[in-house]
């Protein structure tokens, strides 16, 4: 995990997460996520970034080395890094 913090946030703030699929690989998935904080004051004022992360999210087995995803696994995050892509596109 790889996190840069931009701004603080209070207490009471409303913060939204956002998560998008970046890469599949075999044995590993990259997932870019960050926050971000909307005024409720002003709904349609911009929103703010707080803090966004590069995540490598990997299977390791019991023997402490790297494992293929299971076919079905691997499948599920192809889809939802199809999603992803698609609503980048529009």
């Amino acid at each position: 995990i790889n996190i840069t913090y931009h701004a603080p946030s209070l207490i009471g703030d409303v913060l939204i997460g956002h998560c998008r699929i970046v890469k599949t690989r075999a044995a590993a998935v990259e997932i870019y996520q960050w926050i971000t904080h909307q005024s409720l004051d002003s709904p349609s004022a911009e929103s703010h970034l707080i803090a966004e992360a590069d995540v490598l999210v990997a299977v390791i087995g019991n023997d402490g080395r790297p494992k293929r995803w299971s076919k079905a696994a691997r499948n599920v995050w192809l889809e939802q890094q199809k999603i992803c892509e698609e609503a980048l596109a529009q």
